[in-house]
Order: structure tokens, then sequence, then C-alpha cells
């Protein structure tokens, strides 16, 4: 499983935590497979079928028992999972993005599960959406929730007849999925059926929580002007509780666009995330308050993120807060113990206090969870340890 340690820097004044990016390029690393998630069999009795998914784990899943992540379901697991995946791993290190579970369904009959009728004068053997969707509700997601520490939020994205699919899910079961991502569309499946049914279940419904992302590639014609129509009715769908967001990439491909697509979808699903600074700047329960705000317009549950957290808590000892800096960084211990990152900035903070014994300390714990949990630069940990040593050791007298 990839991991990212957290590289320091100082910005204003303000100690913030920010990843060693490139990582997943570390050859200096311990000699091994990368491996980016597993793939797994599951036999299901509606579709009367086996079928194929993969899942990558967050960083942090084995080292946290106790904590919950959200879902990012990605049809056409064959295609769009592993770089959906590493988005995710790559937005989730830089701070952009909450930890996820990502869960790619790789297709067998793809037009089968994901038209809503059988459009036989154009393509033969459609319409099981529906079937497909009580897959999906009934077996798969349930299948999911009893394998993995999962969070009750949801992300459905699809790409192509994904993502009518997904468009699909939105109408006929909105609670399914609070987060939908549509990318390239087949608007155009039987005369218009996603266009047409959306705009007649939307008024129907009273109230729908769900962030609907929508991107578009180098349409034009009858193609660019169903984009348009869809963009319409999302943004009409806001006094039903719609968010929704439309991203045209008239430069990419109907299959290119999934790439920058679905990265951006990702910061749009979880936008906000990103804490501005002149809320750090006002303190711990300005921060608290914008996170709870956030939740709230989000519809789960996000806490202050641990590096926002550390934040505060090097704000407070360069403030002369010494007490309330270290209580918040045994906090995040508290809430995170196997975390060589936390553990990492606790010997930072001493250091820089000329504790040198309790920084040694952190330091040697923070090395040693790092191996425990086959990080993926343990170097790193060396090094810090190895600095703390050089220190005490001019402090002894080099003795």
């Amino acid at each position: 499983m990839v991991q990212f340690p957290w590289g320091k820097a100082w910005l204003a004044g303000v100690r913030i935590l920010a990843p060693i990016l490139g990582l997943l390029m570390a050859f200096s690393a311990a000699a091994g497979d990368i491996v980016i998630g597993t793939t797994a069999t599951f036999h299901s009795a509606k579709l009367n079928e086996d079928r194929t998914y993969q899942v990558m784990l967050p960083a942090s899943y084995e080292r946290s028992p106790n904590r919950t992540y959200p879902v990012v379901y990605v049809l056409d697991g064959e295609t769009q999972f592993q770089h959906t995946a590493a988005d995710a791993a790559f937005l989730a290190a830089d701070g952009q993005i909450p930890e996820v579970i990502v869960v790619g369904i790789v297709s067998t009959v793809r037009i089968r599960d994901f038209t809503q009728t059988d459009w036989a004068e154009a393509w033969e053997g459609g319409g099981g959406a529906a079937r497909f969707r009580s897959f999906l509700a009934d077996e798969f997601l349930p299948h999911i929730a009893s394998t993995y520490r999962v969070s009750p939020y949801r992300a459905l994205s699809g790409h192509s007849a994904g993502g009518q699919f997904a468009l699909y899910v939105l109408t006929e079961d909105p609670a399914l999925f609070q987060g939908i991502i549509a990318i390239s569309p087949s608007l155009d499946w039987d005369h218009r059926v996603p266009l047409r049914t959306l705009q007649e279940s939307i008024p129907k419904r009273r109230d729908i929580k769900n962030f609907v992302y929508f991107a578009s590639s180098d349409d034009s014609g009858d193609a660019l002007k169903d984009d348009q129509t869809l963009a319409a009715i999302l943004k009409g769908a806001a006094s039903k509780g719609i968010r929704s967001i439309y991203r045209p990439h008239p430069q990419e491909t109907h299959t290119g666009v999934a790439l920058p697509a679905q990265a951006d979808a990702l910061r749009q699903l979880f936008a906000g995330y990103v804490v501005p600074d002149a809320v750090v700047s006002k303190g711990v329960a300005n921060v608290e308050a914008y996170y709870a705000r956030l939740s709230s317009t989000l519809g789960m549950k996000i806490s202050v993120p641990a590096s926002v957290r550390n934040a505060l808590a090097f704000d407070a000892l360069h403030a002369g807060r010494k007490k309330e800096a270290f209580a918040m960084l045994h906090a995040i211990i508290a809430d995170d113990p196997n975390s060589p990152e936390a553990f990492d900035s606790l010997s930072e903070a001493y250091q820089s206090e000329d504790s040198l014994t309790e920084a040694l300390e952190a330091s040697r714990h923070a090395r040693s969870l790092a191996d425990k949990y086959d990080h993926d630069n343990l170097a790193y940990y060396d090094r810090q340890l190895a600095r703390v040593l050089r220190k005490q050791k001019v402090t002894d007298g080099g003795k």
C-alpha cells in the first residue's frame, strides 16, 4: 500500500504539513512491487455471474483500526480504477481531500448493465440498469460494508455509458450515493432517455441532497447541445438540494477526458476540505466551526485534519503557549496512536524547545512505527532519528 510521509515547512510563521510528493517513484526504498490495490471476486445472485472488483485502501487503513472511510465506487474498473486510485492517494497525501477507499467494479457486459432501455436499433442487449442498480444496492454495497471499514458516505463515478448509469441512479435512487460523478456520459442513448428522465424525475423530488459533477469532452453539434441541456437541468435542480458543477473539457477526447476530470471531480466532491489560512489564523474555535459547517454542506462528518491541528499546535508553540501546543500534539497522537508522522511532529516540537531526551524518544517511536507499517519512506525517519542523535551528542559534549 502506497503511503506518504509528511514533510515540514513554515509559511508566514505558521508551521504546516505537506507530503513529500513523488514518493510513488521513490526507488531508493526497499525493493519490491508497487501495489496500489487488491482484486477480488464476488458472486451476484441477481446478475447470476461472478463480478471482479478492485480495492485501494488508504495509507492509514492498517494502522487505524477504529477509523472509517468514505468510499468512491468506480465503474469500468478495468480502465478507470488505477488512475482514480492514484489520484485519490495523491490528493489525500497532499491534504486536498480526506482519505477514501476506492472500489473499482470491473465490467462484464457494460451496455447491458449501464443502460435504462434496450435501444435495439442502435445497440443490442441494453436495458439492464435497473437490475444492476439492484445488484449494487442489495448485494455489492452491503458486501463492501461488511468487508471494509466504511463510513456512510458513498460516491459513484462513471464514464461514458457508466456516466449514463450514474445519472440514472440519481433519478431512481438518489439516496444510494451522495456523490455522483458523470464523465462524458452517453446522453444520446435511445433518443436522449437520460435527459428526459432527469427532466421528468427531478421536479417530483422534494429534497435531493446530492453532489453531481458533470464533465464533457470535445463534443460538438447535437452532443454539445445535450451537454448544455444537462448542465442547465442540474443548475435548475439547486432548489431541490442538488449541488452541481459542470466542467467542459473541449481539448479532451471522449476517452481521454476521464483522466483530468476524475482528479478534478475528487477535489470538487470534497470542496472546502482545505481550510483557508485566514480561518487557521483565528484559532482552534474558528477552525472547528469551519469544519462543522463543511460537514453540513457535504453531508458527511469531516473532522479537523491532523495536518491542520498540527499547524495550530505549532502556531501555539511559536506564540509561547507551550502547554497548549503540546496538549494538541498529544491529542493528535491519542486519535492516531500508530501514526509515525504524529510522533515525528512531536519530536520536532521537543527539538525546538531543546528537550532532546523527549525528542529522541518520540523520534525513535516514529521510526519504529514507520518500520512496523512498511512506510514507503523509512529512510526519512532514519535521517530524522540520526539528526536528533547528533544534536544530543553535541549537547552532551561529543560523548
